[in-house]
């Protein structure tokens, strides 16, 4: 069952109330009066009231469930414009265009065990989460295991080395042991070494 209402000659620009309606649209009744209550717009007023008007209707007349309604459809229609002008510059005059808007809103009352788009949605990316989540611990612990099981490598073995980089470890290693061997040495025998050395 469909229940619509109705509310003409909204004195805003449809533009602003599409912003409003877009977040809005298809969520259930509960969920949507909380959407429209945290946004911080003027566009909110006209579809909070709106959308109390055809929940009270579908309450009172077709002695709807409110926890089954949800928000249809929503739709924002271009209403009448008032045009009026406004003195310019060297005695000219620009248009103002005062914007009007219709607001038609359905509500339906969802069938029980059957969920609207969005929650159905929203019940698949939490599956889908699930799944990707049991993967990956499954993966973590088949790596678990294989370090368990692999042969443990002695830290004291030296590491192979590339023919192509074994020089400049080589060298690496040289210069590690020349600044040890420097550190040895008190301060005044390096210091005299180094002036005997440059003289």
């Amino acid at each position: 069952m469909e229940i619509i209402a109705h509310a003409n000659h909204i004195r805003m620009s449809p533009r602003r109330l599409r912003i409003i309606a877009d977040v809005v649209r298809g969520l259930s009744i509960d969920r949507a009066e909380g959407q429209l209550f945290s946004i911080a717009r003027r566009a909110t007023t006209p579809l909070t009231k709106l959308l109390h008007s055809a929940t009270a209707n579908a309450e009172q007349n077709f002695d709807c469930v409110r926890e089954n309604l949800y928000i249809k459809s929503l739709i924002v229609n271009e209403g009448p414009m008032l045009k009026r002008s406004r003195p310019r510059a060297f005695g000219r005059a620009t248009p103002i265009r005062k914007r009007s808007a219709h607001i038609t809103l359905v509500i339906a009352e969802r069938e029980e065990g059957k969920k609207g788009g969005r929650a159905r949605r929203e019940a698949l990316r939490s599956q889908r989460g699930e799944a990707a989540h049991n993967k990956k611990k499954e993966h973590a612990t088949h790596e678990h295991e294989g370090k368990q099981h692999a042969p443990t490598a002695d830290h004291h073995a030296p590491a192979t080395v590339p023919g192509r980089l074994a020089g400049r470890h080589h060298i690496e290693g040289a210069k590690e042991n020349v600044r040890d061997h420097g550190k040895s040495k008190g301060f005044l025998k390096r210091l005299f070494n180094r002036k005997s050395g440059s003289g």
